[in-house]
């Protein structure tokens, strides 16, 4: 953790990142969703389900993608606490986390000064 802190002090004016830690920015949260996110599958997933809840057959036949892999995906961004389900019957309905989401969004615009 101090040598991100060391590197991101290389990169921006210092004042700037006082004020980020002062602001309870979370550089380690910011840095894993980012990290997550960096994979254009995953990414996909998140854009789709900004929009509204989809299940697993409606991500797959949108992303044609086997089962399988967007399951996999899924499955990752849901432990990572930005996707939640709800089950309806037999099918089970992904969206994003809205209390994660405003997380991310907060902390990615102190990092981007935005």
């Amino acid at each position: 953790m101090f040598r991100y802190y060391i590197e991101v002090c290389r990169c921006l004016d210092i004042n700037i990142l006082y004020y980020r830690m002062e602001n309870n920015m979370d550089l380690e949260l910011t840095a894993d969703v980012l990290n997550l996110l960096w994979e254009p599958n995953k990414l996909n997933i998140f854009i789709m389900l900004r929009e509204k809840e989809l299940c697993i057959c409606q991500i797959i036949e949108r992303l044609s993608m086997k089962q399988n892999m967007v399951s996999h995906h899924v499955s990752i961004l849901r432990r990572a606490g930005i996707l939640k389900s709800r089950k309806d019957w037999t099918k089970v309905f992904y969206s994003i986390d809205q209390e994660m989401y405003e997380k991310i969004k907060i902390n990615i615009k102190l990092l981007f000064n935005i």
